[in-house]
C-alpha cells in the first residue's frame, strides 16, 4: 500500500488493477470519490490514463450541503431501504454557508485538475442523474451495453422542499434572500 493511501482508498486503486488483469470481461469497475477523501487517489489516477472520469456537480450548493451535514449530523451515509426515521438537520445559516462556499471552491478547482488529466471525462450536474434515458447516456460514455436492469441500489430519503430538512429553518430563508441564493430554497428535484 504506498505511503499515506488509506485502506479504502488503496482498496479502490487495487480493484481497479485486479480488474485489468482478470480474465473474464470485468473492464468496468466504478467508485465514488469525493473531495475530501485521500488525495493519493488523485495521484494515482493518472497511472491509469484509460481510466473514464464521470464528474458530478450539483448547481444547488445548499441542497449538496444540507445532504453531508445531515450526513454527519446522523452518521447515516446512504439508503437502500424507505425508512420513516427522519431527523432534522440542526444547522444554521452559517454552518451551511461555509459548506457551500466549500462545494462551490471544489467545484471551480477540480475542473482545472482534471483537464490537466489524460482521462476521457463527462461532466454530470445531479438532477440530470434522475433524467429518462441517463443510464443509456453513461453507458455509452464509458463503453459498455446497457441493462434496463441497471438501478442503484439508494433510495431517497428527504423531500424535495429544501427547508423542510431543518429542524429551525427560519433564519435560513433571510440569509439566503440577503446573498441572492433563494433561488437554491425551493424543490431542487420537481
Amino acid at each position: 500500500m504506498p505511503n499515506g493511501v488509506g485502506r479504502t482508498g488503496a482498496h479502490r486503486i487495487d480493484s481497479r488493477q485486479r480488474a485489468a488483469r482478470n480474465e473474464r470481461d470485468e473492464r468496468f469497475v466504478g467508485f465514488k470519490y469525493m473531495i475530501g477523501h485521500n488525495t493519493q487517489i488523485l495521484y494515482r489516477l493518472s497511472e491509469f490514463p484509460d481510466i473514464k472520469i464521470v464528474y458530478v456537480l450539483r448547481e444547488n450548493k445548499l441542497a449538496q450541503s444540507v445532504s453531508l451535514l445531515k450526513a454527519l449530523q446522523s452518521k447515516r451515509w446512504a439508503h437502500t431501504q424507505k425508512d420513516d426515521y427522519v431527523e432534522k438537520n440542526q444547522a444554521g445559516p452559517l454552518n451551511v454557508s461555509h459548506r457551500l462556499h466549500e462545494y462551490a471552491t471544489y467545484d471551480e478547482l477540480f475542473p482545472l485538475w482534471l483537464e490537466t488529466q489524460p482521462h476521457e471525462h463527462m461532466t454530470v450536474e445531479y438532477r440530470q442523474i434522475l433524467e429518462s434515458g441517463f443510464e443509456e447516456k453513461i453507458c455509452a460514455f464509458l463503453g459498455c451495453n446497457f441493462d434496463p436492469s441497471m438501478k442503484s441500489t439508494l433510495v431517497k430519503q428527504r423531500s424535495n422542499e429544501i427547508l423542510d430538512r431543518f429542524e429551525k429553518p427560519g433564519r435560513i430563508p433571510r440569509y439566503f434572500n440577503l446573498t441572492e441564493l433563494e433561488r437554491w430554497l425551493g424543490q431542487e428535484i420537481g
